[in-house]
């Protein structure tokens, strides 16, 4: 596998990471929801949560690095190699952070209005 494939690997799977994360919480939350609120305790929820923001902000970190390592410039038209690693890179830092944006939403959610409610 050369560096070049590697790297299209790579952001690929920071381009998918984000939303399967964003999606994956959501789903693991309503499975806990009825378990969490018939013990009352919040924390394994919260835990959860904090771990698919984490996998967020890994995978948006991960594609902020390598749209460096390509260079920082705007992707433009042509048709060079280094134009696709920055365009996939960019695409995968801006689909990361609003999926971090939208994770932290059902936190401060989950937090200011409970898990039960």
């Amino acid at each position: 596998m050369t560096a070049q494939s590697r790297s299209s690997f790579v952001l690929i799977t920071c381009i998918l990471a984000g939303p399967l994360a964003l999606l994956t919480n959501l789903l693991v939350c309503f499975i806990l929801a009825p378990w969490v609120c018939g013990n009352g305790w919040e924390w394994p929820l919260h835990g959860v949560e904090f771990a698919f923001l984490l996998v967020t902000l890994t995978a948006g970190w991960l594609s902020a690095s390598h749209w460096r390592r390509a260079g920082t410039a705007w992707p433009d038209e042509s048709a060079s190699s280094d134009t696709r690693l920055r365009f996939m890179a960019v695409i995968g830092l801006f689909i990361n952070a609003i999926s971090a944006l939208q994770i932290v939403g059902v936190i401060v959610n989950s937090f200011i209005l409970g898990a039960c409610q």
